[in-house]
């Protein structure tokens, strides 16, 4: 996981997502909040993701409180006012996978071609 220049000082991170079972010590350190963008269920593996990850003031400062039993996560997202960067990568010919899948029901192959 690179630590990509930035202006701002929390910067922004870049890396592999690290897929984990939910079910077994995760393959990392869970209160590093360096990595907590990174995680996402083996369920998701398929995916081979690659993310980058914008970080504004605390945002990589690990917060530990103890969550209402029903806690609205969509509610919480919509009452936080939105932000944006905008980040140019150039070409991603040489470090994108075009995943292809096939439709059983027709035996076609499709996929998302660049």
């Amino acid at each position: 996981m690179g630590l990509v220049s930035s202006n701002k000082r929390a910067g922004l991170l870049s890396g592999p997502v690290i897929y984990y079972e939910p079910n077994k010590t995760a393959p990392f350190d869970i209160k590093d909040p360096l990595k907590l963008p990174f995680a996402k269920t083996i369920a998701y593996s398929h995916q081979d993701e690659y993310r980058l990850v914008f970080g504004h003031r605390k945002a990589f400062k690990l917060i530990q409180q103890l969550l209402q039993e029903r806690f609205d996560w969509l509610a919480d997202a919509r009452e936080k006012p939105g932000k944006s960067k905008e980040i140019r990568v150039g070409p991603l010919k040489e470090i994108v996978k075009i995943h292809s899948k096939i439709d059983s029901a027709r035996g076609e192959t499709t996929s998302n071609g660049l």
